[in-house]
């Protein structure tokens, strides 16, 4: 009778442990999108506008390269592809391209779980920290469709974690197929990409030297190739290195993924985040050298790989911004969120509860109180945001306000201004009316 009780008991705490993490991150998600949504605006911002095309560029050749042209220094036909789909689909509504980001989001972070599962070969309840450290109130892409631009990056590497995480034979060739959608989520995703190919590539065809692992090989060293060939570095990048500048930036983007508790830089947080970034660095690397396998080094990348995406970012960055601006965690907050997801699979290999529950420990409480202050924000936000758009729409559906007129107006709601971006939009706003009038 007892052992019948102790069996019923730990199967309900197994399917409460698996379970959990996964409906948090659903109804956490959910929420956003509930609380959110009439805040979120149906007309496009900044970089947004280039979805807005004449009926004479709109043609399959023009619209197929227009997929694969570039957008500063990045090339994302991932994305242009899947947004335009989604606007042509909704009339322009571009509520709808966050409400997928945040969609996306949420399957990122559900794929870690599966992943983390995997690794130590029991589920946790622990796992429910997860969610709190992407899911963010204030993240960029949960205010703004295009941030779509880091987040495919991140959705594609977690992605590959949970391939890598499966016993599927041919993981590794699933992994490299997806690092070729990573090569092309941008610049981030290419730097992720190289980062993650020489394991990957090596772990496909060592054993396996058959189609399913020689073809998605040489797919990814040709876009690879097609990717580094046609990058050029944008004017804004192409200013003097700046050290002291690289520091600031490095250090603010370091910590940009716990907005807003971020926008003090304290110097303890930031030195707490490079720590364990080192601790699980160099457990990583003693574990490579002791065991010498392949699944060590891939772990190693999955490791690796984040940081020097920020490294390479705060270079870039360097040579224009000056010094790291606060409000620049919303945008880069998602790349940096790759640091404590990929910590938390390296603490989930370990399979060592000494290692795992401190970790969490720290985690819960540095991204629930980021969380909590994110949320605060963002709800003060909508309230002042959710008139603002309504009046917006308002003027773009009334046939009595000319189109000239909305952007003179309304123009730091939809770009930047200046002289450039005004008459790009006084010329795009006539297209974008005719699906609301």
């Amino acid at each position: 009778m007892h052992r019948a009780q102790d069996s019923l008991a730990n199967k309900f705490i197994w399917k409460a442990s698996t379970i959990t993490p996964i409906v948090a991150t659903l109804l956490l998600a959910a929420l956003y999108i509930a609380l959110f949504w009439g805040s979120l605006a149906p007309y496009p911002y900044s970089d947004e506008w280039t979805y807005i095309r004449p009926d004479q560029q709109s043609d399959p050749i023009s619209t197929a390269s227009w997929f694969f042209a570039s957008n500063g220094e990045h090339r994302i036909p991932i994305q242009r592809i899947l947004q335009t789909i989604i606007l042509e689909l909704t009339g322009y509504d571009f509520r709808v391209t966050i409400v997928v980001n945040i969609a996306l989001a949420a399957t990122a972070i559900i794929f870690l779980i599966l992943s983390a599962q995997n690794f130590r070969d029991r589920s946790s309840i622990l796992d429910t920290t997860l969610p709190i450290i992407l899911l963010s109130p204030m993240a960029g892409f949960a205010m703004w469709g295009f941030h779509l631009q880091f987040l495919s990056s991140l959705f594609f590497f977690c992605l590959i974690i949970y391939f890598e995480s499966t016993k599927s034979e041919y993981r590794h060739s699933k992994s490299i197929v997806t690092n070729i959608f990573l090569s092309a989520c941008g610049l981030n995703g290419l730097i992720l990409s190289i980062c993650l190919s020489p394991a990957l590539i090596i772990a496909a065809t060592r054993k396996n030297r058959n189609i399913i692992s020689i073809a998605p090989t040489l797919l990814y060293i040709a876009a690879a190739a097609v990717n580094i060939s046609s990058f050029h570095m944008a004017e804004s990048s192409q200013g003097e290195f700046s050290l002291d500048s690289f520091k600031s930036i490095f250090e603010g983007l370091l910590i940009s993924s716990l907005i807003p508790e971020s926008f003090s830089q304290a110097r303890w947080i930031i030195n707490c985040a490079a720590f364990i970034w080192g601790i699980a660095a160099f457990g990583v690397a003693l574990e490579a050298i002791r065991k010498r396998t392949i699944e060590s080094a891939i772990l190693m990348a999955i490791i690796v790989a984040p940081m020097v995406l920020l490294i390479a970012t705060a270079y870039g960055r360097s040579k224009y911004l000056g010094e790291w601006q606060p409000g620049l965690a919303m945008h880069y907050g998602t790349l940096s969120a790759l640091l404590p997801l990929s910590i938390w699979v390296y603490a989930a290999k370990t399979k060592r509860n000494y290692i795992l529950i401190p970790l969490a420990a720290v985690f819960i409480f540095a991204f629930g109180k980021a969380t909590y202050s994110a949320l605060q924000w963002r709800l003060e936000y909508s309230k002042a945001q959710e008139l603002n758009v309504a009046r917006i729409m308002e003027s773009i559906q009334s046939k009595e306000i000319s189109s000239d007129d909305i952007v003179d107006k309304h123009s730091a709601d939809f770009w930047f201004t200046s002289k450039e971006t005004t008459e790009v939009m006084k010329q795009k706003m006539p297209i974008y009316r005719k699906h609301y009038q």
